[in-house]
């Protein structure tokens, strides 16, 4: 089965009016006394520049990069706001997080759905959600927004070998595009919780060839086959070293993986995809019907989300 079948004979669904906010820019230099020289120096090898530091909240982050999606389609009937994060509470819970940020973006009669448990592969559960709530309610627009921050913790995280930003990325979620967009194939998820944080190296990369295997075969595609059926793989932004390991065993060259963000904004949780994704839509480099696949993960989870390049030529040229 092709990712096509996935949507077939269901109301298409289609991300567009894609927008982000991030933190201000800090040089990794910056970091010099935080964090030990050594992990310093792995993210200088790894080919990280910068990294992004919000002096705001989580909150700032999401109800920035809403208002700039929203001011994009600013007649749009909003049905529901689903939230991503992996970030504490900056209030007492997520659900007055929610209302918060309901009230700041003049959407105070959206249900909130706050999407958490899958770390930097929130993006995939949170969409999943998005698409179904599009096809069964009305009205059927639905803002998806990613947004976290480090707040007091290192920003250096240690099984990526990342340095981590603070920033927010958003869309809205429907049954058309506004502008040009993309149009969701499918979504699948392979979970491997059976092992701790002091499992081996080579135990946790058995663990995430299974995973990855897992979530293509979900999508009905071949361990060697992705490459020759997408354009391009968007992941999030890793080291060189995680991507080339990614890019391999989700069937596609080394070239072919799409993070260019990565060396600038350092990796932004779960927003590193939305972030990357609207860019290379507005970059003019895809042509209608390029297929993309983007791979959400997080050291327990691996999501695929294959997605279709709609320009905007009319609605009945898409389905």
């Amino acid at each position: 089965m092709s990712p096509e079948d996935r949507s077939h004979g269901l109301r298409p669904v289609f991300l567009s009016a894609f927008a982000h906010e991030l933190g201000e820019v800090r040089h990794l230099r910056d970091l010099t006394g935080a964090l030990p020289a050594a992990e310093l120096e792995t993210l200088r090898g790894n080919g990280f520049v910068h990294y992004r530091q919000a002096l705001g909240s989580t909150s700032d982050l999401a109800v920035a990069s809403i208002a700039k999606t929203l001011a994009a389609v600013p007649e749009l009937e909003v049905g529901a706001l689903v939230w991503a994060t992996n970030s504490p509470s900056e209030l007492s819970t997520h659900s007055q997080d929610a209302w918060e940020i309901l009230r700041r973006s003049s959407l105070p009669f959206a249900p909130p759905v706050v999407v958490g448990g899958n770390g930097c592969g929130n993006l995939a559960p949170a969409l999943r959600l998005a698409r179904d709530w599009s096809r069964s309610e009305r009205p059927p627009a639905v803002v998806l927004v990613t947004a976290d921050r480090v707040g007091r913790g290192s920003r250096f995280e240690p099984s990526a070998e990342v340095v981590l930003s603070d920033g927010a990325a958003s869309c809205v979620v429907g049954p058309q595009p506004y502008g040009a967009g993309f149009r969701v194939l499918g979504i699948s998820t392979a979970v491997r919780a059976e092992l701790g944080s002091s499992a081996s190296f080579m135990a946790g990369a058995r663990l995430i060839k299974a995973g990855i295997r897992e979530a293509l075969d979900k999508l009905g595609i071949g361990p060697s086959e992705a490459g020759s059926h997408f354009r391009a793989l968007i992941s999030g932004h890793y080291s060189p070293t995680t991507q080339r390991l990614f890019a391999n065993l989700c069937g596609f060259s080394p070239d072919q993986v799409h993070a260019p963000l990565a060396a600038e904004l350092g990796h932004c949780f779960s927003s590193d995809l939305l972030i990357e994704l609207g860019g290379i839509g507005a970059s003019g480099a895809l042509s209608h019907g390029d297929r993309l696949l983007l791979l959400a993960s997080s050291p327990h989870s691996w999501s695929l989300m294959a997605v279709e390049y709609a320009d905007d030529r009319p609605l009945t040229d898409h389905c």
